[in-house]
């Protein structure tokens, strides 16, 4: 047996031509049958690697993890890096695999703030609730695919988003007009609290109604029409202008400039007859291949 100590703990590694040499890697291990290199510790780090010109840990591996943490503390895998990247994985099957199995809210992943926090190049896939504090812009089409109800295994259903150039919230429904050719209709609670500044859409069913109206605008979350037939169903839409806390302390900003890194970019150049190299993601992927 050789005993190895890293950063104040004592390993025991099996010694199937484990090596460590000095290179222009911190650290490096290997081995034919178990851990290349395996670090322990009660109270700091397993292993803890620094260099100046290469990777302060690097790993490989042909079937298993080319590096693994397990950590009862905040971080399972803690990389910083200067000018390059701080974690770097390539794989031909997951590149980071991470897993969380606390029970007091634990991250499986997280990523830091920077310039950017984190830039996915492809295909991302999320499975699972989604949670987003701040502004979700997208440079293209917002979407929502179903399977096709009449080809659920072989097709796909697409819908777009309804975009707007205000934060709006839009409320429908299909009341039936009393004996007086009127109705009320009741909104939530909370209407007039998010929302200000109603627009109205009526639509009578069934016969015209050149009379129908709003008799009494939104007030005390609830509003009433009029001018139609006793029995009469009306298809009706209104909406309203976000005014909470949140929309009054970030308005939407509709143009804006460009950060300095894209000008003379587009988000998708292709459509405008331009070359694909002008793709403001080559900013940050310089070898993107994406057609633009």
């Amino acid at each position: 047996m050789k005993r190895v100590g890293f950063f104040g703990s004592l390993l025991v590694l099996p010694l199937f031509r484990s090596v460590a040499a000095a290179s222009d890697q911190a650290l490096v291990g290997s081995s034919d049958s178990g851990d290349g290199v395996s670090g322990t510790s009660s109270s700091g780090n397993g292993v803890s690697g620094s260099s100046k010109t290469g990777p302060g840990v690097y790993g490989t591996s042909a079937n298993g993890f080319g590096i693994l943490g397990n950590s009862d503390g905040p971080h399972a895998i803690n990389g910083q890096g200067g000018t390059k990247s701080a974690i770097l994985a390539e794989s031909q099957a997951t590149g980071v695999a991470a897993a969380t199995h606390g029970t007091a809210g634990g991250v499986a992943a997280f990523v830091g703030k920077g310039k950017v926090a984190a830039l996915l190049n492809g295909a991302v896939g999320i499975q699972g609730d989604t949670s987003i504090v701040g502004t979700f812009a997208v440079n293209g089409a917002k979407a929502f695919r179903i399977d096709h109800p009449f080809h659920p295994t072989t097709k796909y259903l697409i819908h777009s988003c309804v975009e707007s150039n205000e934060m709006l919230n839009v409320y429908s429904g299909v009341v039936a007009l009393d004996s007086r050719g009127e109705a009320e209709i009741n909104l939530p609670h909370w209407f007039e609290a998010l929302n200000e500044d109603f627009r109205y859409q009526l639509t009578p069913v069934g016969a015209p109604a050149p009379n129908l109206h709003i008799k009494r605008e939104i007030r005390e979350n609830y509003f009433a029409v009029a001018g139609g037939a006793e029995g009469m169903k009306v298809s009706w839409q209104v909406a309203g202008r976000r005014h909470d806390a949140y929309a009054k302390a970030h308005p939407l900003q509709v143009e804006q400039d460009k950060p300095s890194c894209e000008l003379g970019t587009y988000g998708h150049p292709t459509a405008f007859g331009q070359s694909a190299e002008l793709a403001s993601s080559r900013v940050y992927w310089p070898e993107s291949s994406s057609s633009g």
